[in-house]
């Protein structure tokens, strides 16, 4: 009890220290000058990252086990050994399979005895038959000139039948004969191959990274197969399983780059590349995550499997942009009076819609690698875009166009490229600009010889953990350009 007293006599003396501090000590606009930070416009690189962490895994992994129940009696690998492909790795004691393949291989010499005694029995009938027919036609030529009984020539009628059905008893003897050769002919197929799955064989080129039996272990194949062996087919290539959060799986595109270190070597930066963003989701405690497969190469074989890759996956990339500081971007003036209202210079195109040379060209959209125009298609959208743009030539005041506007304008400039290119090249084009970062609106603030905050309209792109791209050029504004970052307040003596 004591002890939550003084706790709690403590926390209100320093409650009450704060308050004598923000109301008496602390300066105010009222009681102090007012100043500001600032920083300059720069021009440089941004690179906007997702982090997460990941397994290193081998690209292919196969678990080598056994069809056969039986004893190990020899084990021609360990852990770490190379092996090719159909190498012995492992035996199973063979001598149970190798009395079986003798006593199949004794069973088909009996099923091919029986064969050709069936086969000798068919033609003894055949001779029988034959008899038959003889004495039967021998009876019916007596019978029509009186020399023979009816009796004699019913009895040699009937004889001549039970021989034609003999001979059809024989032949399914002989086919019933087939059928059981054939039967333990495959029976001994059988154990021959379960002879040969004694002998426990590599199915690739690789590496053995496990080992899960000894020499004298009984393994005892069932509903699952036993695994004796794990095999990676090839250390120099491996992939990293990361889980990324939903709310970054968006940003992220199969061919991104991709950094990563490792805990063994932490002064090591190694390199990949995003391979598969994988559409199945996993939940956990409510949270939903993707994975995503990094391939990365390791030709050193410094990376080995189950290492924790610490990623971190360039999901953006700008170079030699136009960037601000992001607490610039936050800056919200305290003070209305100390802001003044800027001049706004006459638009000459739609703002919010910069877009980098046509292949080369002074204007225009960029055009993604893989679509070449033809010069006729680069005349015909230059002279179509200029067309757009001058129709869209008329005084602006204000901030920049919205949202709206500009997504106005990026569909008259698609329409443009559909009509004038090919389908296959607009397919092109069009997975381009979609992997684009939509602009988003920002404000920056400046000072003007007097120390008034003017206040600049801007349209920003990607972000990193301290720049933020400034899209195109806007008035007033370039490199070396101060701009507030934070207020400070200086107390007045």
């Amino acid at each position: 009890m004591l002890n939550r007293k003084v706790i709690s006599a403590a926390f209100l003396a320093l409650l009450a220290g704060a308050g004598v501090y923000y109301f008496l000590i602390a300066p105010s606009p009222s009681s102090g000058d007012v100043t500001y930070v600032t920083g300059a416009l720069d021009r440089g690189s941004i690179n906007r990252s997702v982090y997460t962490s990941g397994t290193v895994q081998p690209v292919v992994s196969v678990e080598v086990g056994s069809q056969l129940s039986g004893q190990i009696i020899a084990l021609y690998k360990d852990y770490n050994s190379g092996v090719k492909k159909d190498e012995i790795i492992a035996r199973i004691d063979p001598r149970s399979f190798a009395a079986r393949v003798r006593q199949s291989e004794a069973d088909v010499a009996v099923a091919i005895a029986n064969l050709e005694k069936e086969k000798a029995s068919l033609v003894q009938e055949e001779a029988l038959l034959y008899q038959a027919s003889l004495a039967f036609q021998r009876q019916k030529e007596l019978l029509k000139k009186g020399n023979v009984s009816q009796s004699a020539y019913e009895d040699a009628e009937a004889n001549y039948k039970t021989a034609e059905a003999g001979i059809l008893v024989a032949k399914s003897r002989v086919k019933n004969a087939e059928a059981a050769l054939l039967q333990s002919r495959e029976n001994l197929e059988q154990d021959q191959l379960d002879l040969e799955r004694t002998d426990i064989r590599s199915p690739i080129d690789g590496v053995v990274v496990d080992r899960a039996v000894n020499v004298g272990q009984t393994v005892a194949a069932s509903m699952s197969t036993p695994v004796l062996f794990t095999i990676a087919q090839d250390l120099r290539e491996m992939q990293i399983e990361a889980e990324v959060d939903e709310a970054d799986i968006g940003n992220i595109r199969d061919g991104n780059i991709v950094f990563f270190t490792v805990d063994a070597f932490p002064d090591l930066k190694f390199e990949g590349t995003v391979k598969q963003v994988r559409l199945s989701p996993e939940e956990s405690q409510s949270v939903v995550t993707y994975m995503v497969i990094i391939s990365a190469r390791n030709d050193e074989l410094k990376l080995l499997p189950g290492m924790t890759a610490n990623v971190n996956i360039i999901t953006g990339q700008r170079k030699n942009v136009l960037r601000v500081r992001n607490m610039a971007l936050r800056f919200k003036p305290k003070d209305e009076s100390r802001v003044m209202e800027a001049e706004k210079p006459q638009a000459t195109a739609p703002a919010g819609a910069p877009f980098p040379p046509v292949n080369g060209g002074s204007n225009g959209p960029r055009v993604p690698e893989g679509v070449d125009l033809t010069a006729e298609q680069q005349t015909e959208i230059a002279a179509r875009l200029k067309e757009l743009f001058g129709s869209s030539q008329a005084p602006v005041l204000g901030p920049p166009p919205g949202a709206t506007e500009r997504d106005a304008m990026r569909q008259r400039i698609s329409n443009i490229f559909r009509e004038v290119m090919t389908p296959d090249q607009y397919e092109v084009w069009q997975k381009a600009q979609n992997s684009r970062e939509r602009p988003r609106d920002g404000v920056l603030w400046t000072l003007n010889g007097d120390g008034y905050l003017i206040r600049h309209d801007i349209l920003t792109g990607i972000s990193d953990e301290d720049y933020t791209e400034i899209i195109g050029t806007p008035p007033g504004l370039d490199v070396g350009t101060e701009i507030v970052i934070r207020e400070k307040y200086v107390r007045k003596n």
